[in-house]
């Protein structure tokens, strides 16, 4: 629901039972109102407009745009184009319990929201992809629609074509054991997300070369510890808060060799870090 003109208009959303949904000031261009919000097949709801105080007098139009989601299939890349102010709404489905990963790809700055079947809002991410492109995982339960919301991340820089894809990593093929870890490459920065309390993510990383300083770390909001390990999983060094803020940071000569990378989180914390490794020989 939007207005238009030249007055600065406030604008509230009601349901059927009169219970107040939401409620916008500027969110429009100019001082227009803006609001989106979901709706429930063969409801009524209730519309209340303003001005903005008692002196706002004139002329406004207001107009609804219904926008049904289109539905994000496993590992089949959909292709649509972003323009000014548009908003492109996607539903995603899972047969079983699993870490759904949607990212685009292009050269549009783009935004996403992912909300659960109630419409209760998950998380949001920007630039976490390649480029100014979003990325983000989060945890699905079976048969349960989730829906995701893409914007351009604002300016010219977010109107363009992009490519939107899903892909699933079942819940217990996850690495978080030694057993499961990871190739990460040198200079390689993943984002890694901690979504159950207590849980662990492992990457390993091979080293080809005798003495070989090896630096990794996090970066990000998250309270991490590193863990290094050998190949027969001896502990090596482990870092709490040596990085950025509360990140952790360990650089280590070693010699040739695989080696096991550990990353928690303090205090059983979940969210979202990102980590990076990186080799240098002397």
């Amino acid at each position: 629901m939007t207005t238009s003109g030249d007055i600065d208009t406030f604008l509230e959303v009601f349901d059927s039972q009169f219970n107040l949904i939401s409620s916008d000031d500027d969110s429009g261009v100019g001082f227009n109102a803006l609001i989106e919000f979901f709706s429930d097949p063969d409801q009524i709801y209730y519309l209340r407009l303003r001005g903005y105080n008692i002196e706002t007098s004139g002329d406004y139009s207001i107009r609804a745009v219904i926008t049904s989601p289109t539905e994000l299939r496993i590992n089949t890349p959909h292709r649509a184009t972003l323009a000014d102010g548009t908003r492109h709404l996607y539903s995603f489905r899972s047969n079983e319990r699993a870490i759904v990963s949607v990212e685009t790809t292009g050269n549009t700055d783009t935004y996403i929201y992912v909300f659960d079947s109630y419409f209760n809002l998950l998380g949001t991410d920007d630039d976490s992809g390649e480029s100014f492109n979003c990325m983000i995982e989060f945890l699905v339960e079976p048969n349960q629609i989730y829906y995701l919301r893409l914007r351009g991340a604002g300016g010219s820089s977010g109107v363009g074509a992009y490519t939107i894809r899903a892909s699933v990593v079942p819940f217990d093929g996850r690495n978080n054991t030694r057993s499961r870890a990871v190739n990460i490459d040198n200079g390689a920065t993943v984002v890694a997300f901690f979504h159950t309390p207590g849980e662990t993510l492992w990457y390993r990383h091979e080293i080809t070369n005798d003495q070989t300083n090896l630096t990794i770390q996090t970066w990000g909001e998250l309270d991490t510890l590193l863990f290094l390990y050998d190949n027969q999983g001896n502990l090596l060094f482990e870092d709490d808060d040596s990085g950025q803020e509360l990140n952790a940071y360990i650089s280590a000569e070693l010699n040739q060799g695989m080696y096991f990378i550990e990353i928690r989180t303090y205090g059983e914390a979940t969210g979202r870090t990102t980590f990076h490794a990186e080799t240098h020989t002397e």
